[in-house]
């Protein structure tokens, strides 16, 4: 039986322990010591976790019947008292006594008429994907568009107040994994009567209490006094978390040094490199384990991408070790893998088209011009972050080696989204996707029919779909690597992406702040606060 239990009472008593501690900190009136946390964010483009699926507010205001422990480092029951099942198939959830933070309870139906609004494909929420393995998801996504049969998944029920069952259409050992992220938040009735005056002022259920949104400006939340949760385990530091909101990350990077922000994650290579010369090697923390990898997408609905020689040939004329030293100033490594080296099942080696060989790639590109390759290319890219660094230097490899025109296309954030989303991309994609939880199927759903994240390409090939289905219904740990090693030949055979570079992840700091990160994925509230 797949079974995860809620903590005790003795682990219980020491959140309470820890919260007592917390309050006493801050009632000492040093706020700006202990009580304001001050990090970086642009603007968001809804607070609706749904929605914005990555998003940092969300994390701090939303508690999910998962979550990964920043004491175990494991992933632990928070809102759920229990996550039980026989089969993988079909599950049973029973609650905690939990409430909103405007008091209303967190029932069932908190969950099941969220994930229902969610999966609805009219809704247009980016979290719709985390439902595609729920029986009934089709009804709510009909091929080829159209209207929905029903608003309603089969598969899932409130069966009382506390008491969720799910039915997946087929066995999925990583339920639990996925219950733990953004999507799968539960909504309070508020939501229901005005989705969109919600998404500009959420009631959560997590740690932290939204308080105020001043657009452009900043997004300031409150630690929730009377949060549930093992403090130590699930919660932060800081009596107040403020999102300080910029258009630019050199202002941001401008106000760390001058001590009036406390984060930036994420940042730049060339902007690590200023923070350790400005600010010394503390302000600079990398997170350990490698959790994003950057690539190239070439979208399967465009007609020109579709030829895996073409793909190959411009994955083969890809110098990724120089891409790595040089432009990204030796903070990443090459990829030569669909997924990082995190996981058990990585080969080293196991995309041989992610080796530099030239030769290799004419000869690839010579099928590709028989097919019918004009010889252009178009590279669709955000400039932030230093991605234009990195995408000029992709097109002046593949001029170099190649001989083919790279038509460079830079867009603003809110563009690439909306074209990712509605697949409207009018050429290759450059991108990157990070783990929200440590599983292989994180990786490679992107290239599952419908999958989480194959918005990217909208890749999709039955073999791989059925070999993905398989790996995920395998719980022992050899062979579930064995098929996750099918999943990844699989596609590797067609390349729907060339993977570049497994990228490091810093969070940039004052002397104040210490990021948290439990197993490499870095939320801001969990920061410590020092001094």
């Amino acid at each position: 039986m797949r079974s995860f239990r809620g903590l005790g009472a003795g682990a219980l008593t020491l959140g309470v322990l820890a919260s007592l501690a917390a309050c006493g900190s801050g009632a000492n009136g040093d706020a700006d010591a202990a009580g304001n946390l001050r990090v970086f964010l642009t603007e968001p483009t809804s607070l609706l976790p749904q929605v914005d699926t990555g998003s940092q507010v969300s994390m701090a205001t939303c508690a999910n019947l998962m979550e990964e422990s920043a004491e175990s480092k494991k992933l632990e029951p928070l809102v759920a008292d229990s996550i039980e099942s026989k089969d993988n198939q079909h599950w049973r959830i029973t609650l905690k006594d939990w409430t909103f933070h405007d008091g209303t309870q967190v029932t069932a139906s908190s969950y099941v008429d969220a994930w229902n609004a969610t999966a609805y494909a009219p809704n247009g929420y980016a979290g719709n994907g985390t439902f595609n393995i729920f029986e009934g998801f089709e009804a709510l996504n009909p091929a080829g568009g159209g209207t929905p049969k029903s608003k309603t998944m089969s598969g899932v029920e409130a069966v009382d107040d506390k008491t969720i069952e799910i039915t997946l259409t087929s066995p999925n050992a990583d339920l639990p994994y996925r219950l733990s992220t953004n999507p799968t938040c539960p909504l309070p009735q508020a939501y229901f009567d005005d989705p969109d005056a919600y998404g500009e002022n959420p009631i959560g259920n997590g740690p932290y209490e939204f308080q105020s949104w001043e657009h452009d400006r900043q997004i300031v939340l409150k630690k929730w006094k009377d949060f549930p949760g093992d403090e130590a385990a699930f919660s932060g530091e800081a009596d107040t978390l403020t999102f300080k909101i910029y258009t630019d990350v050199e202002a941001a990077y401008s106000d760390l040094v001058a001590d009036n922000i406390d984060m930036i994650l994420n940042p730049s290579p060339p902007l690590v490199d200023r923070a350790r010369n400005d600010l010394g090697d503390e302000a600079a923390e990398r997170i350990p384990e490698l959790r994003a990898q950057q690539f190239l997408a070439f979208p399967h609905y465009l007609e020109k991408y579709r030829d895996p020689a073409l793909r190959r040939a411009i994955s083969m004329a890809i110098d990724r070790p120089a891409l790595a030293k040089s432009v990204l100033k030796n903070q990443a490594e090459p990829s030569d893998s669909l997924v990082t080296p995190l996981f058990d099942s990585y080969r080293k080696g196991a995309c041989e088209a992610c080796a530099l060989d030239v030769p290799g790639a004419k000869k690839e590109l010579a099928e590709a011009r028989g097919n019918g390759f004009d010889g252009s290319v178009r590279i669709t890219f955000t400039p932030a972050n230093g991605n234009e660094l990195v995408v000029k230097a992709i097109a002046a490899q593949l001029q170099k080696n190649l001989g083919i025109t790279v038509k460079l296309n830079p867009v603003l954030p809110a563009t690439l989204t909306e074209q990712r989303t509605n697949k409207r991309f009018t050429g290759i994609y450059f991108g990157g996707w990070g783990l929200s939880y440590p599983s292989e199927d994180q990786f490679l759903s992107q290239y599952v029919t419908g999958g989480d994240g194959n918005d990217a390409n909208g890749y999709s090939n039955p073999k791989v779909d059925k070999l993905e289905s398989q790996a995920l219904a395998t719980t022992e740990e050899a062979e579930r690597a064995k098929a996750y090693h099918q999943v990844e030949d699989a596609v590797l055979e067609d390349m729907p992406i060339a993977p570049l570079y497994l990228k490091y992840l810093y969070s940039l700091q004052s002397e104040k702040a210490d990021a948290v990160a439990p197993t490499g994925d870095l939320q801001m509230y969990r920061s410590k606060v020092k001094g």
